[in-house]
């Protein structure tokens, strides 16, 4: 077999400190794909690869690598034969200096004869270098580019990581590739488990490395195997108890990612803590304790938590009761700031928003309540909701970011907002609006359930982007500091999706008068429209909507959300009719001669049925006319997939219009009437969409 075909498989490991745990499966999948593609850009292939982490390791096994590049053909081109030889054959200065560049004799020269011409040119074989000469400088090249966050130095090494590097595996079959990477000498040897497996591992081949890691390091090397086995375990361990786990899948991540021989135990809390809103167990659970919270078969909340510990330990009794002490001090924590936070009233809280500014130029959190309240009211009677409740949770929507338990945990405000409202009296709609405003918080996240909670969360948006827009603190790039595009896409699925029936540019209008001056820049509502339907044209691409389909309903520029969308239902509807293609290319004709002849069309849009001499003329005037009184009571309600259905019977006369008919015959009266029929039918499918765009 040639050299250039052998294959073997290659192991890299980098042993390090614990790596960041929340980021530990996002770390392995760059650096997978930072191998894969340093592995093809030099020329050497394999059959697959398979990654490894742990909080003290990062890996990946190459399966059948070549173990040299290929051979390399270089074809290099120099003068034309004309001015290669003189006229007695002989080699110019011009063909003796190309070889000189070669670095060869002339005789190593041949001609190369193309369609284009004959030229003199040198051809060269090279060997390809082989893998373990290439693998060094890559996995130096890779540690160095990896996206692992912060970076740190250690030692006197200008060489930084997301943490300190303790030892770095490199073995191509059963041969060690020796070199110094990051000041660390490769070998063969892998390390265990911190506590149970200290010591060094020696590693025979790639094949063995993950087996001999469980086996003797009590180390599960594999990210997804790993997270597997504590999911199990969590299930033997309430198994018996006929209980659920409350599986966070982030928290479940980062428990995999702090753990390499998981071992699951169950704990308990004092039950008079259960008396605690349960989202606040449950966050303060998962935030400070890194546990699962436990439900019974009715999904009520149980004194109960799963740790995932790391150590597989003698008296596991022991390992329970330090994180009970530890989850009972968490607690009691907890319990005193909702105690202490139900002893001052949402309403007494509003007057301290004025001490917390919202943004610079936007006034306090304070002012930010008020004009949220002015719009939420106005949003609410349009669309049917309480306005008297939707005004009350408006202005106290924020307060909650005053207690301590959000102080603590941000992640519950609103939810907490909706407990304390209940405390203080204020009505059950009212303390549920304050919630739900903060709904959708994430793209895939829960809408409000309420009209009220909708009223608020659009108003809440609307004024954000409306503000910051107007002070310049735009996204750029990937920088979106204030989550505007989350924002934007808030408010477009409450109204698409709770089939709202607001125009956003009455809400953007609506929202700017109380700023009145303060908004620099004077584009700000435009640029927030352009923004959302941007924001609006990604949602409907990750949902399989065609670019084409949401050009030809943006062409007609509707700002009202559900209309928009009514749209595009009826255009996706259209594009599966068998008269599309024929409407489209029909549409796009009219639209082009309308376009050469805008200066020829007369003022009077009027069809005159005298003028219409030709049959097909005739017949396309009468069934457009048909057309538009059936469609206008389905364009009035939005019925827009019904209004194309009707309009593609259109197709035909269309057709044998512009085989039958010469638009532009030299009777001027004819002509310009032939071009106002057609502006006619134009006019009747924009109504709708921009068909000819299909």
């Amino acid at each position: 077999m040639n050299d250039s075909m052998q294959t073997e498989d290659l192991l890299i490991e980098i042993g390090c400190e614990e790596l960041p745990a929340k980021n530990l499966k996002k770390i392995e999948i760059a650096f997978i794909e930072h191998i894969t593609n340093a592995l093809k850009a030099h020329d050497l292939s394999f059959k697959d690869i398979q990654g490894f982490s742990t909080p003290r390791r990062l890996a990946a096994r190459i399966v059948a690598l070549t173990t040299h590049q290929p051979s390399r053909s270089t074809l290099k081109r120099g003068p034309a034969k004309a001015a290669a030889f003189d006229e007695e054959g002989n080699p110019t200065k011009a063909a003796l200096g190309f070889a000189e560049s070669c670095g060869v004799d002339y005789g190593a020269l041949s001609i190369q004869e193309t369609d284009k011409g004959a030229w003199l040119v040198f051809e060269q074989t090279s060997p390809g270098e082989a893998a373990t000469q290439l693998i060094p400088p890559i996995v130096t090249e890779i540690l160095k580019s990896l996206p692992v966050g912060r970076r740190m130095r250690w030692g006197d090494l200008n060489d930084n990581f997301a943490r300190p590097i303790h030892w770095i595996v490199l073995l191509l079959g059963n041969t060690t590739i020796e070199t110094e990477i990051f000041g660390i000498q490769t070998s063969n040897l892998s390390y265990g488990h911190r506590f149970h497996h200290p010591h060094a591992i020696p590693i025979s081949s790639p094949e063995v490395y993950e087996e001999l890691l469980s086996t003797k390091g009590l180390v599960i090397a594999d990210f997804n195997k790993r997270r597997t086995a504590i999911v199990s375990m969590i299930e033997q361990t309430l198994q018996p108890y006929h209980h659920q786990a409350m599986l966070n899948l982030e928290l479940l991540d980062e428990v995999t990612g702090l753990v390499e021989w998981p071992v699951v135990l169950l704990g308990e809390f004092n039950n008079t803590f259960l008396e605690i809103p349960k989202e606040v167990l449950i966050t303060s659970m998962q935030t400070h304790q890194k546990c699962f919270a436990v439900v019974d078969a009715t999904h009520t909340l149980l004194n109960k938590f799963l740790i995932t510990s790391n150590i597989q330990s003698v008296i596991p009794a022991s390992v329970v009761a330090g994180n009970e002490w530890v989850m009972h001090a968490r607690l009691a924590d907890a319990a005193f700031y909702y105690k202490k936070d139900k002893e001052t009233s949402l309403e007494y809280r509003r007057e301290g928003l004025k001490q917390v500014r919202f943004q610079q130029g936007l006034g306090s959190l304070w002012d930010k309540s008020e004009r949220i309240a002015r719009l939420a009211k106005i949003i609410a009677e349009k669309i049917t909701a309480n306005p008297t409740h939707v005004e009350r949770a408006a202005l106290l929507c924020k307060t909650d970011l005053l207690t301590q338990m959000v102080g603590e945990f941000p992640e519950l405000q609103g939810i907490m907002g909706r407990y304390y409202a209940l405390h203080n009296g204020e009505p059950p709609e009212v303390a549920t609006t304050i919630e739900e405003h903060y709904h959708p918080r994430f793209s895939q996240d829960s809408l409000p359930s309420t009209l009220e909670g909708c009223a608020v969360a659009i108003a809440d948006r609307i004024d954000s982007l409306l503000g910051l827009f107007g002070l310049g603190q735009r996204p750029s790039g990937d920088k979106d500091p204030f989550a505007l595009r989350r924002q934007s896409l808030g408010i477009l699925r409450i109204l698409i999706e709770k089939q709202l029936d607001l125009d956003l540019r009455f809400l953007l209008e609506t929202a700017k008068e109380p700023y009145q001056d303060i908004l620099v820049e004077g584009n700000a509502l435009e640029e927030v429209l352009d923004f959302c339907f941007e924001r609006l044209r990604a949602w409907y691409q990750d949902q399989g909507i065609s670019t084409r389909i949401f050009e030809a309903v943006l062409a007609k520029r509707p700002t009202n959300p559900l209309d928009f969308h009514r749209r595009i239902q009826g255009v996706s509807h259209f594009m599966g009719l068998k008269e599309t293609e024929t409407l489209a290319a029909a549409n796009k004709r009219v639209q082009n001669i309308l376009a050469k002849n805008e200066a020829l069309m007369p003022e009077d849009p009027t069809v005159e049925t005298v003028l219409l001499i030709e049959e097909a003329e005739k017949t396309l005037e009468k069934q457009l006319f048909n057309k538009e009184k059936e469609i206008a009571p389905l364009l009035k309600t939005g019925n827009y997939t019904d209004a194309l259905k009707m309009l593609s019977s259109l197709a035909g006369p269309i057709d044998q219009f512009f085989t039958k008919v010469m638009v532009m015959v030299d009777n001027p009266e004819i002509r310009n009437n032939r071009l106002k029929l057609l502006n006619r039918l134009r006019v009747l499918f924009l109504e709708i969409a921009d068909i000819s765009l299909l």
